[in-house]
C-alpha cells in the first residue's frame, strides 16, 4: 500500500489561495453591509426619539463611533494605538492614506469629517457620509471654503470634533505632504489648541504591500481597490497621537507647525 500524497490536497495551492481570498471578499462585505445599513436603522430610529429632545447630535456621534469600532474587525484590520486620542470637541489634523483611515479615526474619536464634495454622491459611502454629519467641499472652488470654515466653527459650537486631512488628497504614505492652511483658520482665530496625528498601514508578508493595497492614491478606482482590499489576508495599522496640541494665531504658521509634527511621529 502507498500513502496517497499531497496531489489531492489544495492545501497550500494557487487554487486554496484564490478561494480563501474569494472567502474573505464575500463574507468581510456581506458582514460590512450588515453592520453599515443596521447601524443606519438604528440611527433613524433614534433621531426619531433623541431629536426632539435635543440630543440627535450626540446620537449620531455615538453611531458613527461604534460602526467605526465595527468596521476594523469586520475587515481584518488590527489597529495600534500610540499615545491618547484627544476628547475635548476641536479640531484633529492627520496624514491621509485611504478611505479606511475614516472608520478608524471614527472609532477612536466619534469626530466628523470634512471630506471632498465627491464622496457625497458615492454609492453607498455617499449615503453613509451624509448620516453621520460629514461636512463637503468643493475643493476646486476656493469661494467654498468660507462656508465649510462657517460650518467648522458651528459645529465646535456644538461640541463636535472635526478631523481634517490637511494635505488635500490621500498618498501613499511614504511621506506627508504640506498642510493646506484655509481650514485651520476657526482655530488659529481663537487660538484654540489643535490636535494632531499619524496613520500607518502594513500587510502581511506575500501580500502586495500596503502603499499599493490599502493607500488610495492616484487614479486607482474605488471599487477594484475595496475588492481587493477585502482579499486581504489581514492589515495592521498604527494610529500615533500627538503628545502636546499646537496652538498658533497665523494660519499658515500653525498649518506649518502641525506638519513638522505630523512628520516626526509619522517617521517613527
Amino acid at each position: 500500500m502507498h500513502a496517497r500524497t499531497g496531489c489531492s490536497s489544495l492545501e497550500g495551492s494557487p487554487e486554496a489561495h484564490t478561494m480563501g481570498s474569494l472567502w474573505r471578499l464575500l463574507s468581510r462585505g456581506s458582514a460590512l453591509a450588515v453592520w453599515t445599513l443596521g447601524l443606519e436603522v438604528l440611527w433613524g430610529v433614534g433621531v426619531l426619539v433623541a431629536a426632539p429632545t435635543g440630543r440627535g447630535a450626540r446620537w449620531r456621534r455615538w453611531i458613527f463611533r461604534t460602526w467605526g469600532r465595527g468596521v476594523p474587525s469586520l475587515l481584518g484590520i488590527t489597529v495600534h494605538v500610540r499615545g491618547t486620542p484627544p476628547t475635548e470637541p476641536g479640531l484633529l489634523v492627520s496624514n491621509h492614506l485611504s478611505y479606511i483611515d475614516i472608520p478608524i479615526y471614527a472609532g477612536l474619536t466619534g469626530n466628523a469629517f470634512v471630506a471632498k464634495s465627491e464622496v457625497r454622491s458615492w454609492p453607498a459611502v455617499g449615503w453613509l457620509a451624509r448620516s453621520m454629519g460629514t461636512l463637503f467641499i468643493d475643493r476646486a472652488n476656493k469661494r467654498d471654503i468660507p462656508r465649510v470654515v462657517e460650518q467648522i466653527t458651528a459645529r465646535f459650537r456644538e461640541g463636535q470634533g472635526i478631523v481634517i486631512f490637511p494635505e488635500g488628497t490621500s498618498t501613499d504614505g511614504s511621506e506627508v505632504r504640506p498642510f493646506y492652511p484655509s481650514l485651520l483658520a476657526p482655530a488659529a482665530a481663537v487660538r484654540q489648541p489643535v490636535s494632531y496625528s499619524s496613520i500607518k498601514y502594513r500587510t502581511p508578508s506575500g501580500s502586495p504591500p500596503a502603499s499599493r493595497s490599502v493607500c488610495w492614491w492616484g487614479d486607482m478606482t474605488f471599487a477594484g481597490h475595496f475588492l481587493s482590499l477585502l482579499r486581504l489576508p489581514s492589515i495592521d495599522s498604527t494610529v500615533t497621537f500627538g503628545t502636546e496640541p499646537v496652538v498658533d494665531s497665523d494660519r499658515k504658521r500653525i498649518a506649518e507647525r502641525l506638519c513638522e509634527a505630523v512628520r516626526q511621529i509619522h517617521s517613527v
